[in-house]
C-alpha cells in the first residue's frame, strides 16, 4: 500500500525590524465594504540551476539539517516554494547514479523549510528525514550490484533483464501485512515490504542493469513502468507476487500496456500530463515477444 507523505508544514522566520513567524497558509488581505477591491500582485517563484544543485547534492548525501544563501524574494516561498524547489530536485537525472530522481523522492519522508532575512538575503535552513539511510542506501547499492553480477546480464537482451530482476524480487520479497517497511533496504534486508518498497528495489535494479525505469503511483499503490524497444510498459512487482510462501512466478502484471490496466491501475495525475506521456510513451497493448 502506498502511503501517502504527511502534511508538510513550511515555517518562514523573518528578522527585519521585529522577528515575525509565518505558516504556509496564504496571506489575505480584507478592506473594508466601502473600498474597492486592490487586485493583489502574483509574485513568482524564481530560483537559479545553482542554487537547486546545492540543495541536490545535500538532499542525495542524506543531510537532515542544511543551510543554503538565497538571493529571491523570500516572500515567494510561502505556501508551496518549498514543494517547488523540491520537484526540481527530484527531477535531476543524474547517469552516474540511481540515488536520485524517483528514489531519491520515494524516500524522502518529511520535510520543513526555516528562513532568515535581512530584507536582501536570506538564509533557508532545510530540516529533511527519510526513510532509508545513506548507510542503508550504500548496502543496497553494494548487494544490488553483487547480485546482477551475479545473474551474467550482459549475456541476455533487456527482455531477460526485466523478467530477471521482477523474478529475483518475487522470489526474495514478501508484501509487509503491517504496512510498516517502505524502503528498497526493507525489501532486500528484511524481506517484507509494502508496493512502495517493491518498486523502490526494481527501480534501483532495473536502473542498475541499464534498463530506463519510473516509478508511479495511482491513490494507493506504487509500481514501474519500463522502457522495452521504443514503448514504456507496466511492471507491478507487488502484485505478481502470490500470498503464500511458495515460490511461483506469475507474470499477470508484466510488461503490460495501458489497456490491460486500465481497470485496476488509475495513475495519479501528474502521470497522466502531455509532458509526461511524451517523455515516456506507455504502450496501449501488452508486449508481445518475438
Amino acid at each position: 500500500m502506498y502511503k501517502q507523505r504527511k502534511g508538510i508544514q513550511v515555517f518562514v522566520m523573518v528578522f527585519v525590524l521585529l522577528t515575525q513567524l509565518i505558516s504556509n497558509q496564504s496571506f489575505v488581505y480584507a478592506a473594508s465594504k466601502k473600498a474597492a477591491v486592490k487586485k493583489q500582485s502574483v509574485r513568482t517563484l524564481t530560483v537559479d540551476d545553482d542554487f537547486i544543485q546545492k540543495v541536490y547534492k545535500k538532499i542525495v548525501q542524506r543531510s537532515s539539517s542544511f543551510s543554503i544563501k538565497y538571493n529571491g524574494d523570500w516572500r515567494t516561498l510561502n505556501g508551496n516554494g518549498l514543494d517547488v524547489i523540491l520537484d526540481r530536485v527530484y527531477a535531476i537525472d543524474n547517469k552516474s547514479t540511481s540515488d536520485d530522481f524517483d528514489y531519491l523522492k520515494e524516500n524522502v519522508k518529511q520535510y520543513s523549510l526555516r528562513i532568515s532575512t535581512n530584507g536582501v538575503t536570506s538564509t533557508l535552513t532545510f530540516s529533511i528525514s527519510y526513510r532509508e539511510t545513506k548507510e542503508q542506501t550504500q548496502k543496497v547499492n553494494k548487494t544490488i550490484k553483487s547480485k546482477l553480477n551475479s545473474m551474467n546480464l550482459d549475456k541476455v537482451s533487456d527482455y531477460q533483464k526485466i523478467k530477471k530482476i521482477h523474478n529475483f524480487i518475487v522470489n526474495r520479497v514478501s508484501y509487509d501485512q503491517k504496512y510498516t517497511k517502505y524502503t528498497a533496504y526493507d525489501a532486500l534486508y528484511k524481506k517484507e515490504a509494502v508496493c512502495q518498497g517493491y518498486a523502490l528495489l526494481f527501480y534501483k535494479m532495473a536502473t542498475e542493469a541499464g534498463i530506463p525505469c519510473r516509478i508511479v503511483t495511482s491513490a494507493s499503490h506504487a509500481w514501474n513502468i519500463v522502457k522495452l524497444e521504443d514503448k514504456w510498459y507496466h511492471v507491478d512487482v507487488t502484485w505478481d507476487d502470490p500470498v503464500s510462501d511458495k515460490p511461483v512466478l506469475r507474470y499477470d502484471y508484466f510488461l503490460k500496456g495501458t489497456k490491460s490496466m486500465a481497470d485496476v491501475h488509475v495513475l495519479n495525475r501528474e502521470f497522466q500530463t502531455r509532458e509526461f506521456q511524451k517523455a515516456y510513451p506507455i504502450s496501449n497493448t501488452d508486449y508481445k515477444k518475438s
